[in-house]
């Protein structure tokens, strides 16, 4: 018998008869795989591949599958465009047009204690020391005054929060005895202006503050750390304040809660899991604010969700420690926005619609990212600030061949 020639079928009908074509059977299989194995033997893939859609079409398309779609395949890559030394090293990094130029300017608090601004270019524009925080500022936030912008600044292991116009001068600073230090700030639109919304470690609060330092409202009902974020979820024009419960609540507490300016809960909204991580941004185009975070322990998952909780996408992250920072920004220019996640480790990772779109290892830990359109194209500029200094990406598509 040659190639895949049938078997002699001409079997006896006693019982040795069948036995004996059972065998026949069962050794023209065997010398059927033999002789598929020798017709690939070692020629070109080409060859190889067309010989096995002859004899097998369905390990032909398992094949294909597995080399057009290897996983972890990236279309994009971080392109430098410039980087600039810092002496101490960059603690924290934030951006927004803090002049009111129509051009955005950078902002790096380092491990000196001092607080730059700098100028698209990386340049340095403007350092002033911030002295009254009595630490190192270690969270940074850009905000929208009534006469002037500003930018919020505060420390993790004080409890204390500043804000500080452009050339330096300390506009307003709060001071709350009863906490130990800040485990987060942001910014909250409250008509045409920004409040700053503070949230406190040890005895644990939410205090929102005016652009003068004034108090609005204070939030004390969870007895743990708090991440917050600014989103308008009942469209009244005004951002109520969402919160996340910090790890000491969770499990089983895994939900996350809105207050209005006042403090009062006004809504809460169920999470798959715990989270102590959040950021809020357009992503899907509708002109409302979504919710950017993470769940998980043993196995991250990325993902964003709109005001009311309702998964838009989901990105699996596999057995990686949480992010240590989020962020979302239009890198590509498509008019919609990605998502950056940064993990202590030193990896960045760049996500479009539960895709992973680029992804980097720095070799520092615990970067500091941001994001800025520094050369006026049009697109978003990735910042990357860690102990040596300050970064600017642009994301381009990969070469072919790449």
């Amino acid at each position: 018998m040659n190639g895949w020639g049938t078997a002699d079928r001409r079997i006896s009908r006693s019982e040795y008869g069948r036995a004996a074509d059972r065998a026949r059977k069962s050794w023209a299989v065997a010398k059927r795989f033999r002789d598929l194995r020798r017709g690939l033997g070692p020629v070109n893939p080409f060859i190889r591949c067309w010989n096995l859609f002859i004899r097998c079409p369905f390990c032909f398309v398992w094949l294909l599958v597995l080399t057009v779609s290897p996983a972890g395949a990236t279309d994009w890559e971080f392109v430098l465009l410039w980087q600039q030394l810092i002496d101490g090293g960059v603690a924290a990094v934030a951006a927004g047009d803090l002049k009111r130029d129509a051009s955005p300017e950078i902002v790096v608090a380092t491990w000196q204690n001092d607080i730059r601004v700098l100028s698209c270019s990386g340049e340095r524009d403007r350092a002033f020391s911030a002295p009254p925080l009595r630490g190192n500022v270690t969270l940074l936030a850009v905000g929208r005054g009534a006469n002037e912008n500003f930018v919020a600044a505060a420390t993790l292991w004080r409890p204390f929060v500043a804000a500080y116009a452009s050339d330096g001068r300390r506009l307003w600073q709060y001071e709350d005895l009863k906490g130990m230090g800040v485990a987060c700030i942001c910014t909250v639109r409250v008509g045409k202006t920004d409040h700053v919304a503070a949230a406190y470690t040890g005895k644990p609060g939410i205090r929102l503050l005016d652009e003068h330092g004034g108090i609005v409202s204070t939030v004390r009902e969870h007895p743990a750390a708090f991440f917050v974020a600014g989103l308008d979820v009942d469209d009244d024009g005004h951002e109520e304040v969402l919160s996340t419960p910090g790890k000491l609540l969770a499990p089983p507490n895994t939900g996350m809660a809105y207050y209005d300016t006042a403090g009062r809960p006004i809504k809460s909204i169920p999470f798959p899991g715990y989270t102590s991580l959040v950021v809020t941004a357009d992503i899907d185009n509708d002109g409302k604010k979504d919710i950017v975070s993470y769940y998980g322990s043993e196995t991250m998952v990325l993902g964003v969700w709109n005001r009311f909780g309702k998964a838009l996408w989901t990105a699996k992250l596999g057995k990686m420690s949480a992010p240590s920072e989020l962020l979302a920004a239009d890198f590509d220019g498509d008019g919609k926005k990605e998502v950056v996640a940064a993990f202590p480790m030193g990896q960045i990772m760049v996500f479009k619609d539960g895709r992973r779109m680029a992804a980097a290892q720095c070799q520092q830990r615990n970067s500091r990212i941001a994001a800025a359109d520094v050369d006026a194209d049009g697109r978003a500029e990735l910042l990357v600030g860690d102990g040596k200094g300050l970064r600017a990406f642009k994301l381009e598509p990969k070469e072919s061949g790449k």
